[in-house]
Formats: structure tokens, C-alpha cells, sequence
């Protein structure tokens, strides 16, 4: 498989590496020591891997059991091209059940917490709109990877990533205030999706 990204969610590793067939380093090095932040995303050049591997020297709490909520690697499809537009909506909603008991009080099973995007972009140009043409085509057979906010090793990661379905529509075919020149307006509501595409 080619690769091109990768992200880890919710890991408690200190000292760390991540490497492909067995022993190779990625054209940007992943190695840390010392680390402090529980979500990781990391951007390097296109490469054939057989296999990746993270090695884990330290936890952040020492002789604590490894922790890593999801471990993604794949390849980019687009970025999305300094959109013009209303800013990103983000709805967030608790995958949560709520039981009343039997003395009237109630109890709240919590599963997590998931977030879906309402993204109303404007004078998408041509080239642009074929990438969310794309992504609409791709999205009947199967799920995608959606990282609104990515940021390289060196910064911190707000950890927001996951696999998503294109809800609404293939609303990407009008141009924004009825004029060619103008561009076209894509409207696109992300639903978070369940399992692993």
C-alpha cells in the first residue's frame, strides 16, 4: 500500500518511533522523546510499505500498559484549497444512553463523543470541484478520512480525525451568485461514520 499520512488518537507514549518495513524511516522521521501530547498526525513523502511499526520505549506514566485509541495510516487525497465561504460548523453530539432507575433518579452510560461538519464553501473553481466530485463517487462504495484541522509532529494536533460519509446530496453543480466567472458553490454535511473504512 502507498502511504502518505499518518495519525495516532489517544496514546499515552512518551518515548516513540514509527517506521515502515521493519527498519525504514519515513522521508520526516517520527521519533520522540519526552512527548506529552496524546494525538499525533504526520504528513512525509508518498512511500510503498509492507508493514509499519511503532515501537514504544516509555509511557508517560512509567510501567503504565500502552494505550492508542486509533492508529490510521493511508494516502491524501486532496486538501482542500483555501476555501472562501462560512466557516467550518461543527456539531458535536454525546453517543450516550440515558436509564432512569427504578427510584426515579437516572444513570448515564457514555460511549464518546462524536463530531460532524456542516462545510458551505463559494467560488470553488473547476479543478477544485472535480475533487469533490471525486470524493462524492468514492464516498457510495466506501468511507474517508476527514482531518479538519491537520498539523505536522511539530505543532499540537487538536486529535480531530476520523472516517466519514457524505450525507447530504451532490450539492456541487450551481455557481455562486448565478455567474460562471464566479465559481461554483459546494455544500457538504460529514456524518461520522461507524467502524473502520
Amino acid at each position: 500500500k502507498t502511504i502518505n499520512r499518518i495519525f495516532i488518537q489517544s496514546h499515552n507514549f512518551d518515548t516513540f518511533t514509527i517506521k515502515y518495513n521493519t527498519s525504514s524511516d519515513f522521508s520526516t522521521p517520527i521519533s520522540f522523546s519526552g512527548n506529552t501530547n496524546t494525538n499525533h498526525y504526520f504528513e512525509f513523502n508518498s512511500v510503498s510499505v509492507t508493514s509499519v511499526t511503532i515501537s514504544v520505549s516509555v509511557t508517560m506514566t512509567a510501567g503504565a500498559k500502552l494505550n492508542l485509541g486509533e492508529f490510521y495510516c493511508g494516502l491524501e487525497l486532496f486538501e482542500m484549497d483555501s476555501p472562501v465561504g462560512q466557516p467550518l460548523r461543527v456539531s458535536a453530539k454525546a453517543q450516550q444512553q440515558i436509564l432512569t432507575l427504578s427510584d426515579g433518579s437516572n444513570y448515564k452510560n457514555y460511549v464518546r463523543q462524536l463530531r460532524d461538519f456542516l462545510i458551505r464553501l463559494n467560488c470553488v473553481s473547476e479543478a477544485e470541484r472535480l475533487n469533490y466530485v471525486s470524493l462524492y463517487e468514492r464516498n457510495r462504495r466506501e468511507t474517508f478520512v476527514f482531518i479538519p484541522n491537520p498539523a505536522t509532529s511539530s505543532d499540537t494536533w487538536d486529535g480531530l480525525g476520523g472516517h466519514y460519509i457524505w450525507a447530504n446530496e451532490p450539492d456541487f453543480d450551481n455557481y455562486t451568485d448565478n455567474l460562471v466567472a464566479n465559481g461554483r458553490d459546494v455544500n457538504i454535511q460529514l456524518m461520522q461514520a461507524g467502524g473502520v473504512g
